[in-house]
C-alpha cells in the first residue's frame, strides 16, 4: 500500500473505533440510568426501557443480566428465569448469572433448584462460589433462618477440608 492508502485505512480504522466506542460508553450509560431507575423504586420503568433495548440488542449480555434483575424485584420471577437462562446460553461460564438464576429459583421457592446451582458454583468455580457461599450464610444468620445457614456452613466446610483452607 501506499503511503496515501495507509493513512486513508489508519483514517477510517480510527473513526470506526471512535464510534463503537460512542457505542459502548452510550450501552453502559443507559445500563448505568436503569439501575439507577430500580434503586429508586422506578422498576417498571427501568423493565420498559430496558425491553426496549434489548428488542435491539437481544444478544446484549449485561443489558439481560440486569433485565433479569429488574423483573425479579418485581416479582415477575418466571420471566426474570428466561431472561437469565438466556443470558446464560450467551455466557456459560458467567459465575455471576449462575448467582442470578439461583437467586431466581430461591424467589421462585424452587430451593432444590437453587441448590444444585450452589453447588455447580462451588465445584466449577471454587474460589468464587465458595465467596458467595459465605455471603449467603451471612445473610442466613442474619434473617436468622438457623437451619439455612448451618446447610450453608456445611458446603463451606466440606470444600474447605477438601483444600485445607480455614471456614
Amino acid at each position: 500500500l501506499t503511503d496515501r492508502a495507509r493513512r486513508g485505512v489508519a483514517r477510517i480504522r480510527e473513526a470506526w473505533l471512535a464510534r463503537l466506542l460512542a457505542l459502548v460508553v452510550g450501552a453502559l450509560e443507559f445500563l448505568a440510568r436503569q439501575i439507577d431507575l430500580a434503586a429508586d423504586g422506578q422498576g417498571p420503568r427501568a423493565a420498559t426501557e430496558l425491553e426496549a433495548y434489548l428488542a435491539s440488542r437481544p444478544d446484549d449480555f449485561q443489558g439481560l443480566l440486569l433485565y433479569g434483575q429488574v423483573l425479579r424485584g418485581l416479582g415477575r420471577v418466571e420471566e426474570a428465569v428466561e431472561v437469565h437462562r438466556r443470558a446464560s446460553a450467551l455466557q456459560p461460564g458467567s459465575v455471576g448469572i449462575l448467582y442470578q438464576l439461583a437467586e431466581d429459583y430461591l424467589e421462585k421457592g424452587d430451593t432444590g433448584v437453587a441448590r444444585e446451582i450452589h453447588g455447580r458454583i462451588l465445584r466449577d468455580f471454587p474460589g468464587f462460589g465458595l465467596e458467595i457461599s459465605r455471603r449467603r450464610r451471612s445473610e442466613a444468620i442474619g434473617r436468622r433462618d438457623w437451619a439455612e445457614a448451618a446447610r450453608i456452613h456445611e458446603r463451606v466446610s466440606v470444600f474447605l477440608n477438601e483444600s485445607g483452607d480455614a471456614a
